[in-house]
């Protein structure tokens, strides 16, 4: 009988933006005197080492050499500092509300477009509507309360956070056909940990220091970066990457309703608009229409992934 449901893809990558989403919040329990950008450094100096760990506790050591050399996780990791060096800036230039939407809003389309370019298969009508639904409840629930200037080069920023964001993705996508998604985030993670130590070492961790600053550190680097990135590895080794950076953008949903009952946020009719259209778009696109059943698809080997329309196993 024909019906909908729900993919385990989709539900891995909702739970890695759901932790994404809880970065905000985070941030605002955190100690004075931490910057943006040494945040993003923190999380990947935490949650990279953290990967690696449980990669080795798991016995997922083996292939971890030739990983590291290959082109896709370089791009992982160049689409990985791309992003955090980027949007921190972005948002100092143009601000949280016009920064944020920017980016995240353009992930779903950089990653259309990278889809299309590997795979040469435009992604779903589904797709299209989700996105567009997506993206205008983003814009009501991200728009600021007063007419604020907007920096063109902020904007220029943001968009390179997105796609940034999108390659990243497309990459692993590649990498978890292969190799384990323990094995593939332990690589990237901390190799943009690396990449990204100069932005740490010129920080101030002492503020760090005690019991309050501890918590922030470990939640931001254990489950808004080791954990989500975890998530978003496993979900991208059963769905499109397409659809993973539409499932993004239920990021700033989690983020607006954490700042509403955990900060006390007020929040604008225009902006409880947003919520629900989200809300909506996450709905159609995490659900579709139940296939017959078939063997599922197994893992190339080599680091081409099969096209990502078809890489969706039976959840």
């Amino acid at each position: 009988m024909n019906g909908t449901r729900i993919h385990s893809g989709h539900g891995f990558v909702l739970l890695a933006a759901a932790l994404f989403g809880t970065t905000g919040t985070a941030q605002a329990f955190a100690p004075q005197g931490l910057s943006p950008a040494f945040i993003g450094a923190l999380r990947l100096a935490v949650g990279g080492p953290a990967l690696l760990i449980l990669a080795v506790a798991c016995g997922r050591m083996k292939g971890m050499g030739s990983l590291i050399r290959s082109p896709a996780a370089l791009a992982a990791v160049a689409g990985t500092v791309l992003f955090q060096l980027c949007f921190f800036q972005a948002v100092a230039r143009t601000g949280v509300a016009v920064g944020t939407l920017v980016a995240i809003g353009s992930t779903p389309i950089a990653a259309g477009v990278i889809e299309i370019a590997l795979t040469r298969n435009a992604p779903s009508r589904r797709w299209f509507l989700s996105t567009a639904v997506a993206i205008v409840g983003c814009a009501c629930l991200l728009v600021p309360d007063q007419q604020r200037s907007v920096d063109p080069s902020g904007v220029l920023l943001s968009l390179a956070a997105g796609t940034g964001y999108a390659v990243c993705m497309a990459a692993v996508q590649r990498m978890v056909l292969q190799q384990a998604a323990e094995t593939v985030m332990a690589v990237v993670l901390t190799a943009g940990a690396v990449a990204l130590f100069p932005v740490l070492a010129t920080g101030n961790p002492a503020v760090l220091i005690g019991l309050r600053g501890g918590l922030v550190a470990l939640w931001l680097g254990l489950f808004a970066t080791a954990a989500a990135y975890l998530f978003l590895a496993k979900g991208l080794a059963r769905i499109p990457v397409a659809h993973a950076g539409t499932l993004a953008l239920g990021e700033p949903l989690v983020a607006a309703l954490l700042g509403i009952f955990l900060l006390k946020e007020p929040l604008t009719a225009l902006a409880w608009a947003g919520v629900l259209l989200i809300f909506f778009a996450l709905v159609i696109i995490s659900t579709e229409e139940r296939a017959p059943s078939s063997p599922a698809p197994t893992r190339r080997r080599g680091l081409d992934p099969a096209p990502a329309g078809r890489t969706e196993r039976k959840g």
